[in-house]
């Protein structure tokens, strides 16, 4: 009996205790997760509020741009040639952007500048399809070179605001690899492609990523196949690390500099003068906020770091508008009033031509202006454009 006793009382405790266990833990769950929202929900709710601060954000941003550009801008060539010559010390574009024979010898090492991978041997079959010398040895000081990014059409649509003259073009080995198969299959329509850039060189990242190597390759072997006049030459990675660092000390921050701003560097230590068309960094034109189908291809990077910014600041495109709007060309131009530490942009709306003591060094527009509003000048010229990537004609 006395038995039967302390087993009734021992299961007795133990279900208390069990019981106790589960009440402990509900008010426990209840207290903690009564105020949490779904994992979707809240994610959700989060990109909303980002979404609809950064597009208040970006609309202030655009305003404020707009402003800046809207006054009288003339060159500075203190100011150009301070930070011309920074550049060249810093960079040495004219020497490295270009892989050659010289600065990339036989049994050398290719480090990759987009990616941390195991460096590439210079073997005698790669060495032979590097260029012999640097191409722009005899660019410096010439009348006009000018540069076209991403394989833009120059066709009649586009020839008359755009003109023909080619002196250098880019291309991505994306375009490749979606407009043209990666030239694993027929080659003919790349090589066709081309011959509206006559005898220009052909700019190829080949050693940023080591997929662009391949196709970059492929490329070359396919005008020399088809002997066509256009010359591929490629970027220099350890140029293009030196130019990032560069850019970074400006307080450029960003993951990997665009096409754009690499050939712009470049420019700017080739050339005496140089005129940029069409840069913009977001989808809406600045006058009307209509969405243009010129915008440039930074475009999509600038949303990407507008995402990223918090509802109640606007950290994040304050340095969009800093990395794209052409913030720290150091004070090659200076607006009326502004002191030369200030760095701004040239307006956006074509201005007439100016005279050549106020020849402007960076003229940014957004979109094609007639031939007859294009700059002129005698010194050495060099004009890209932006977005579309056409040049302008220039006159001389």
């Amino acid at each position: 009996m006395r038995g039967l006793l302390l087993k009734l009382l021992f299961s007795l405790l133990l279900c208390l205790f069990i019981l106790g266990t589960v009440l402990t833990a509900f008010v426990w769950y209840v207290f903690n997760y009564s105020d949490v929202k779904p994992h979707s929900q809240t994610r959700k709710s989060s990109e909303s509020d980002s979404s609809l601060a950064c597009k208040e954000c970006r609309e202030n941003t655009i305003d404020k741009m707009v402003e800046l550009y809207s006054h009288t801008w003339k060159k500075q060539n203190a100011n150009f040639n301070k930070f011309r010559s920074q550049l060249a010390n810093k960079c040495r574009g004219v020497s490295t952007a270009i892989v050659t024979q010289k600065n990339t010898p036989l049994e050398s090492k290719i480090f990759y500048d987009g990616e941390k991978r195991k460096p590439l041997q210079v073997t005698p079959k790669l060495y032979s399809t590097f260029a012999k010398e640097q191409p722009f040895q005899n660019a410096i000081d010439s009348a006009h070179f000018v540069f076209r990014c991403n394989l833009p059409p120059l066709d009649n649509a586009y020839g008359r605001d755009v003109g023909n003259k080619t002196d250098l073009v880019t291309a991505n080995p994306s375009i490749l690899m979606e407009k043209f198969e990666g030239l694993m299959e027929h080659r003919r329509p790349f090589v066709e492609s081309l011959s509206r850039y006559g005898d220009s060189l052909l700019l190829l990242p080949a050693f940023s990523y080591t997929h662009n190597t391949p196709v970059s390759l492929r490329a070359l072997y396919t005008l020399q196949d088809f002997r066509s006049p256009v010359r591929p030459i490629f970027l220099n990675p350890q140029y293009l690390q030196s130019l990032a660092q560069f850019w970074r000390a400006q307080g450029l921050r960003t993951v990997r500099l665009s096409t754009g701003i690499m050939v712009a560097s470049l420019a700017l230590e080739l050339c005496a003068n140089v005129h940029l068309y069409g840069f913009w960094p977001y989808a809406q034109h600045p006058q009307d906020r209509r969405r243009s189908p010129t915008t440039t291809t930074t475009t999509g990077r600038a949303k990407r770091r507008c995402t990223q910014c918090r509802p109640s600041s606007d950290t994040c495109c304050a340095s969009t508008t800093r990395a794209w709007s052409g913030f720290t060309w150091a004070n090659v131009i200076q607006g009326p009033g502004m002191q030369g530490n200030h760095s701004h942009a040239p307006p956006l709306a074509p201005p007439p031509a100016p005279p050549p003591e106020k020849f402007t060094a960076l003229e940014r527009h957004d979109f094609n202006p007639p031939l007859s509003q294009q700059p002129h000048g005698s010194a050495a010229t060099c004009a890209f454009r932006a977005g579309t990537w056409q040049p302008h004609k220039i006159a001389g």
